[in-house]
């Protein structure tokens, strides 16, 4: 078990490094050119004090008795979990959850499964982000940005990365004696996964400086002067349900700070 998670943690390092890099000079020239017009400064960021305010305090930007209301539920058989594990505000997120009587079917371990799902909606932690990091962290990669993804990590398992930190967490595993083949079939398995929500972004129009639906995560995530917000919400089977109430609910809240 041990061994699994320590695979794990570091293929997911590697992933991370080779799926977030990317900037504006890596994406098409047209593509980069047109996002350099849509703004004067690209890279400014902060501007939204208000917003970095609540950092904090998620559950007074969204309260209970307001996630009440989004959701049409009752606010007295709602879950509320406030999660502040790492001290980074950024990292801190705030769910209200409610049972229901919904399921989904998934597959795990090659086995069908129908699991109960909750009607839940999730903030998550606010943060500074340029609006160039922010174009380039949530948007669909070109198949050419993927083949290079996979080409880097593949690379990097043969200890060919070219980066000293991945390397040595690299060896970790040799010494472990987990062997190349369970390696790559990890990454595999994680870089699917990675695309599978990479590929599901799509532009929202009209809302902060920028926005964009991830319909994998059910997950709005909304720039607006310099300062990033998101919200996950799952209350139907329909995306287009969920998207819809995301918009709503950030509009909301963003109007806290007009």
């Amino acid at each position: 078990m041990k061994s699994t998670l320590t695979t794990i943690q570091v293929i997911l390092s590697a992933l991370f490094v080779f799926s977030c890099g990317g900037s504006a000079s890596d994406k098409p020239k047209d593509v980069a050119v047109s996002e350099i017009k849509e703004s004067e400064n690209m890279d400014s960021k902060g501007g939204n004090t208000c917003l970095l305010g609540y950092s904090d305090k998620l559950d007074q930007l969204l309260t209970l008795d307001a996630a009440a209301g989004f959701t049409a539920l009752p606010a007295n058989a709602a879950k509320v979990s406030y999660s502040k594990v790492m001290k980074n505000t950024a990292s801190h997120s705030i769910k209200y959850s409610w049972i229901g009587d919904r399921k989904r079917s998934m597959k795990d371990a090659g086995m069908d499964m129908v699991l109960p799902v909750k009607e839940q909606i999730e903030l998550h932690g606010i943060k500074e982000k340029t609006l160039t990091e922010f174009k380039a962290s949530h948007r669909a990669p070109t198949n050419e940005e993927i083949r290079k993804r996979d080409k880097a990590v593949n690379d990097a398992l043969d200890g060919k990365s070219g980066k000293k930190e991945i390397n040595e967490n690299l060896e970790k595993l040799d010494k472990m004696k987990v062997d190349k083949s369970t390696q790559k079939g990890v990454a595999q398995n994680m870089g699917n996964v990675f695309a599978k929500v990479a590929m599901a972004y799509e532009d929202v129009a009209g809302l902060g400086d920028a926005a964009s639906w991830n319909s994998f995560e059910r997950r709005l995530y909304v720039l607006d002067n310099g300062v990033e917000i998101s919200l996950s919400v799952d209350l139907s089977a329909d995306e287009s349900v969920n998207k819809k109430k995301a918009v709503l609910i950030l509009t909301q809240l963003l109007s806290k700070c007009d």
